[in-house]
């Protein structure tokens, strides 16, 4: 354990000691841009890339005509709204999702909250499955392939259950609220466009 510390204060002291050559270097794997004198660029593109610890598929970029690509959110002119182009990997329950959607601020916005079942449909609808495939072909990153929490309470049970959708296959299903956060499920926030 001592040594993977002193490996990567090592590597950390390397990266930023390196000389600005005013170049960004692109990713073999994924082409993603970053550059090797700033450390927080180079540590943020190996943490959100996964390639460099597990093969992954390449996935080719298409234009959307409804789909805008910002830095930090991604705007969806059909339906009028901003979803959060980087969402956590972290899964928790419905009440924790909700809490970290309303206290989410990305570019000085601060209304984020849980997508309805309905805003998450007419989104898959302008794409095709596997939808997590889709969705980082148009910008969107560190999109799972499982569940995602909706804000949509099941009719039946509205005080115990919450609509959750599958982003690989587009199923719509539930879910109990109060699931422990090991089988709790993703959260993308999105924010209504005025």
């Amino acid at each position: 354990m001592n040594y993977i510390y002193i490996i990567t204060v090592i590597f950390l002291i390397t990266i930023t000691s390196l000389s600005c050559q005013k170049d960004c270097k692109n990713c073999k794997d994924c082409n993603d841009c970053y550059c090797d004198c700033a450390i927080d660029s180079y540590i943020n593109h190996v943490l959100m890339q996964e390639h460099r610890f597990k093969k992954i598929k390449k996935i080719k970029r298409i234009y959307v005509k409804h789909i805008k690509v910002h830095h930090a959110y991604i705007i969806d002119l059909k339906n009028r709204l901003m979803w959060q182009r980087l969402p956590i990997s972290k899964t928790m329950n419905w009440y924790d999702a909700k809490a970290y959607c309303k206290k989410l601020r990305i570019a000085n916005y601060r209304d984020w909250r849980l997508p309805t079942k309905k805003e998450f449909v007419n989104l898959l609808k302008l794409g095709k499955a596997p939808f997590n495939e889709w969705l980082l072909s148009i910008g969107f990153k560190n999109i799972e392939d499982g569940s995602y929490w909706t804000a949509t309470d099941l009719k039946d049970a509205p005080k115990s259950y919450a609509m959750q959708i599958n982003f690989k296959f587009g199923l719509i299903n539930n879910k109990l609220k109060g699931v422990s956060a090991g089988l709790g499920l993703h959260v993308i926030a999105v924010r209504s466009i005025k």
